[in-house]
């Protein structure tokens, strides 16, 4: 999956158009990053990118899109 699709998820799960956010884009900008965001977020991650390792501490020290994005990246932890 690319960069672009990749947005395109992440876009969804914001409830907000693709072309309305980059990798820079700060969360605390968006109204619809907040805890059900949040959540949704650790199940997609699970769901599609094998993170079954991504918690509570992860979630609350992501700022920007970029942030997510490397989650998505990262291989599990074990």
């Amino acid at each position: 999956m690319n960069t672009s699709e990749k947005l395109e998820l992440v876009a969804d799960l914001l409830s907000v158009s693709p072309t309305d956010i980059t990798p820079e884009t700060p969360l605390k900008s968006l109204d619809t990053w907040d805890s059900m965001a949040a959540l949704s977020l650790v199940i997609l991650l699970e769901e599609q990118f094998g993170r079954a390792d991504v918690g509570g501490s992860e979630i609350k020290r992501l700022e920007s899109v970029a942030d997510i994005l490397d989650l998505m990246n990262a291989p599990q932890s074990t």
